[in-house]
């Protein structure tokens, strides 16, 4: 039975009212992030989130807010988690029932008892809003610390990279003809600069290249340079500096996020080029951590001409699962086969990926050693804990350890701590089968993941990174 008129508008109320109370409807426009910017506004995008946000709605969220580094970041935000996993992490029922004690709901859903049976659904469209407000880091970031990152990434080889590449050069063949390509999450181009470095000269003279990244000033800086010097013309390459969230609402497969009403869209440059795309790639890009893929995927999927080929890379981590992982059951599962035909299990991929974390951070070989040691004696084993439980000791080996600088050969003691450390969770890495499933039900056709450079054993920074290619048939 549909509802009354009346129905209708009590549900976009009780709609808005849970939206408040995820912190997810009050709007952060061009004007309050340029306060952010000079530092004369709220210091981050997760502060205005906790202020505006229900405060016990907000510490299921973000239950570490207030703890000291490094913990506050390795909790971080779970409603950047996955729409497949964030749950696991953040108590939903919990969450309802604490939406039915806030006053103007309880009076809501009173005078209108069918709209009881909506709270579940529009609590998990809030986590969705919230997600993608949250992933706002990026525009508002101080702009010397992403310069810093793309500067240390650019001109290093990348093996992922370098293997879509291939696989997009293999789509082309040896026909020089115009293409197109969308590189999604560009930043300094690593992955749109090895697809061009893989084709032939006369090729790439008419390759045409979509690049989209929120970060736009950091994709002219570096990427666009990269591809004029590898021989792909200027005037083919177009800079779209949004995320790719926003050719989803161009395309409409989703609706505009609350928050984001009256900024800027580019629905012009993604409906202009729908059906005319030969390849899309995503290599370590934000579609991996986006709450829905479904609006994602189904934007590739309409972007793509019939036979287009999306190649999407990223981390493959089995905590985004639950909290606390099974180890042997870890051990157990496996992933895929290493370029070797070892096999490749979630507890490889697990560690490959904690031991990245801690690294990133300047912990030393000892302090890894004792967590995986700790780990394989526990059946169950949550890293956050780990983290609470062995915060003073780690911190001080971090702090205390001698190691030598490689540019000066100058013994040093202590490793310092980054300016604004990124998060545990900041990613909220995807497993490849959980897009390949997502993928095949929108009718892409995709074969298993695999994992080209995958070292299982052995304990290299990052070694166990998952590849998926999906075709528009």
């Amino acid at each position: 039975m549909a509802l009354s008129h009346r129905a209708r508008v009590a549900k976009k109320k009780l709609q808005r009212q849970i939206m408040s109370a995820f912190g997810a409807r009050v709007p952060i426009n061009r004007a309050e992030l340029e306060l952010v910017r000079q530092d004369r506004g709220k210091k981050d995008i997760d502060t205005q989130i906790a202020s505006q946000a229900d405060s016990k709605i907000q510490k299921m969220f973000y239950s570490k807010r207030n703890a000291p580094y490094p913990i506050n970041q390795a909790a971080h935000e779970f409603s950047k988690m996955p729409r497949e996993t964030v749950h696991n992490f953040v108590p939903l029922q919990k969450i309802v029932s604490r939406l039915g004690e806030i006053p103007q709901i309880m009076a809501l859903i009173e005078s209108n008892p069918r709209l009881k049976g909506q709270v579940e659904t529009l609590a998990q469209r809030a986590t969705r809003e919230r997600g993608i407000k949250a992933s706002k880091f990026w525009s508002i970031v101080d702009k010397g610390y992403i310069d810093r990152i793309a500067a240390a990434g650019k001109g290093n080889p990348n093996k992922m990279n370098q293997v879509t590449g291939e696989k997009i050069a293999r789509l082309y063949g040896s026909a020089v003809v115009p293409r197109t390509h969308i590189d999604i999450g560009t930043f300094a181009g690593g992955t749109a600069l090895e697809i061009a470095k893989a084709l032939s000269p006369q090729q790439r003279k008419l390759f045409k290249v979509v690049l989209v990244d929120v970060a736009g000033d950091i994709v002219k800086k570096y990427a666009v340079p990269s591809l004029v010097a590898e021989g792909v013309p200027r005037e083919n390459i177009r800079v779209i500096p949004s995320s790719f969230y926003n050719a989803a609402v161009s395309l409409g497969t989703m609706p505009k996020p609350l928050h984001e009403k009256g900024e800027k869209t580019f629905r012009k440059e993604f409906t202009s080029i729908i059906g005319k795309v030969d390849s899309i790639s995503a290599g370590a890009a934000t579609i991996n951590f986006a709450t829905d893929l479904r609006p994602y995927l189904k934007s590739i999927k309409r972007l793509l001409k019939n036979g287009g080929m999306f190649v999407n890379w990223d981390w493959g981590s089995a905590e985004v699962r639950s909290p606390s992982v099974n180890v042997e059951a870890l051990k157990r599962t496996s992933l895929g086969v290493s370029p070797e035909g070892k096999r490749v299990t979630h507890y490889d991929a697990y560690v490959s990926f904690l031991n990245f974390w801690m690294r990133s951070y300047g912990y030393s070989d000892a302090v890894v050693d004792r967590m995986i040691k700790d780990m394989n004696s526990k059946k169950q084993f949550d890293f956050i804990q780990w983290i609470e439980k062995n915060r003073v000791e780690i911190e001080n080996a971090r702090q205390t350890e001698k190691w030598v600088d490689k540019k000066t050969g100058k013994e040093m003691i202590g490793r310092p701590g980054l300016a604004i450390p990124f998060g545990y969770r900041n990613r909220a890495y995807r497993t490849g089968e959980s897009m390949r499933k997502e993928a095949l039900r929108l009718g892409l056709q995709t074969p298993a993941p695999i994992y080209p450079i995958a070292e299982p054993g052995k304990l290299s920074t990052g070694n166990v990174n998952w590849m998926l290619t999906m075709r528009k048939s």
